[in-house]
């Protein structure tokens, strides 16, 4: 009976670690969830890029073939063609037409588990207290026998 008291320790030690790693651990359920989340933030940020480079690509194919998008263009540089005049009010607050961005780079976070080394020595914590604590009330109860 001794015997299977003190394999109590190891067991329950193995039993946190497993627990620990499961719902916890680096690839237990909750970094799961949170890759996921960086999944969908990922797959996101991709839609919005292929978005971008589809207005980006139309902009380019209308610069390259349509001759008054290259004029108007050209006009909104501040560039005209011969005989034309160009008027500039002062005090006019013209809004250009906005320049599409490129994108940007969504780097994903870094699992937010316990490090498995961690668990391990926690694992280890629990071993050495119940080993003792078991070890402790065999000693007191050798003690009251004698």
């Amino acid at each position: 009976m001794r015997l299977i008291k003190y394999l109590l320790a190891p067991w329950l030690a193995v039993l946190f670690y497993a627990a620990v790693s499961l719902f916890w651990g680096n690839t237990g359920f909750f970094a799961y969830d949170k890759f996921d989340t960086e999944r969908k933030k990922q797959t996101e940020n991709i839609g919005h890029l292929r978005r971008i480079n589809s207005a980006l690509l139309a902009e380019k194919e209308a610069l390259s073939s349509d001759p008054e998008t290259i004029a108007l263009e050209a006009m909104n540089m501040g560039y005209g063609k011969d005989g034309e005049t160009h008027i500039r009010i002062d005090g006019f607050n013209g809004q250009k037409r906005p320049l599409l961005e490129s994108g940007k780079i969504v780097r994903p976070k870094e699992p937010a588990g316990f490090q498995n080394d961690n668990i391990k020595i926690y694992s280890l914590y629990i071993f050495f207290i119940v080993f003792c604590v078991v070890g402790l009330t065999d000693i007191i109860r050798f003690v009251r026998e004698a």
